[in-house]
């Protein structure tokens, strides 16, 4: 379907629709992107363990 005809509706029904039309396309949209994030390799990590212990204030001294 490419267009619906609106013309016997008052105009704020119409916006109406137009605003919830667009509102699905978003919707399909963010599905559809979370379907090709999920193909998406991880990023790489460090597989060695922790290698020490650094507290919030040593990391951020200089912001102090």
């Amino acid at each position: 379907m490419k267009s619906i005809n609106v013309s016997d509706l008052p105009e704020i029904y119409a916006r109406n629709l137009e605003r919830q039309a667009d509102s699905m396309r978003k919707q399909l949209a963010k599905r559809k992107a979370a379907k090709d994030n999920a193909r998406v390799p991880p990023l790489p990590h460090w597989d060695l363990g922790i290698k020490g212990q650094l507290t919030r204030e040593e990391i951020y001294e200089d912001r102090v």
